[in-house]
């Protein structure tokens, strides 16, 4: 049964934090609503960003207070990219998150979106999130629950050299369903922000056919921000690294480990994920699917 959130917090009053960073090639009228710019300058927008990582881990409590968790976990991913006509297109993505390697649920989660492509570097994002998310660990939540989530998201990329690297900020509006006793919930409303940084190195050059191998690397940091997000300002932080194949100049297949560090909602337990990830990618046009 669900239950009205008591101090539900109106929409106006909403906002999403404003990094101080424009790409010089994109005016901020272009997504107000997202509120996240960079410069076009590499290394500011490196240093900013860690800055602003390390200042929100400053304000958690040291680690030794805390009990560590550790997890083995294997993601498995589907993500396509698909273009609709001229810079429009949509976003799907499945991902089958499982615990101890792959014997039981860490959650499940389907992401769609329209995407909007400025330029071949800039790309823009709304959409919704369905997150299932079970117990697992030896401090697991006390009963599975739901999350619907929307967002907004620019992606922006360039190449240093042959490195290819791609910024991407995102900020979420999160209803995560919260019980109380026995069947009895409401919906916890909460914000989010996300900066990812992902750098692709080919490892060999593309055939004719398309085939390359690549290494592939990056971080994202997941902040908290606004309402009845508790007392702690961190929320996770992953890094990941792999190996990835082009199959077609379209579709890609990756390899890698992840670590998925999360400290829990009771600011007690830190969460340390070592992850499997295997994840199949495609750009393919939508015309070209339904062939």
């Amino acid at each position: 049964m669900e239950k009205g959130r008591p101090g539900a917090v109106p929409l106006s009053q909403l906002h999403i934090p404003l990094l101080n960073v424009y790409p010089t090639y994109l005016s901020p009228v272009l997504f107000p609503s997202l509120g996240v710019c960079v410069r076009s300058h590499l290394y500011v927008i490196c240093i900013v960003n860690l800055l602003v990582a390390a200042s929100a881990h400053g304000q958690a409590p040291p680690s030794t207070d805390r009990v560590r968790d550790p997890n083995s976990h294997s993601w498995w991913v589907y993500a396509g990219d698909h273009s609709i006509h001229g810079p429009w297109g949509v976003y799907s993505e499945v991902q089958i998150r499982r615990s101890d390697f792959a014997s039981i649920w860490q959650q499940f989660q389907t992401r769609d979106a329209l995407t909007y492509r400025f330029s071949p570097r800039v790309q823009v994002v709304t959409g919704y999130v369905f997150t299932y998310t079970d117990r697992y660990g030896d401090f697991p939540v006390a009963r599975a629950f739901n999350e619907h989530r929307t967002y907004q998201q620019i992606s922006v990329r360039q190449e240093v050299s042959k490195l290819a690297l791609e910024h991407r900020y995102r900020a979420e509006q999160r209803w995560i369903q919260n019980y109380t006793t026995g069947n009895d919930f409401y919906w916890r409303y909460q914000n989010r922000f996300r900066y990812q940084l992902r750098g692709v190195f080919p490892v060999t050059k593309m055939t004719a056919a398309g085939h390359q191998w690549y290494l592939f690397f990056g971080d994202e940091i997941l902040l908290p921000y606004g309402p009845n997000h508790g007392t702690n300002s961190f929320d996770q932080n992953r890094v990941f690294a792999g190996v990835g194949y082009r199959v077609t100049r379209n579709n890609t297949l990756e390899l890698g480990y992840l670590n998925q560090f999360i400290i829990q909602r009771n600011n007690r337990i830190e969460e340390s994920n070592h992850t499997m990830r295997l994840q199949w990618s495609s750009s393919t046009p939508i015309a070209k699917l339904f062939r």
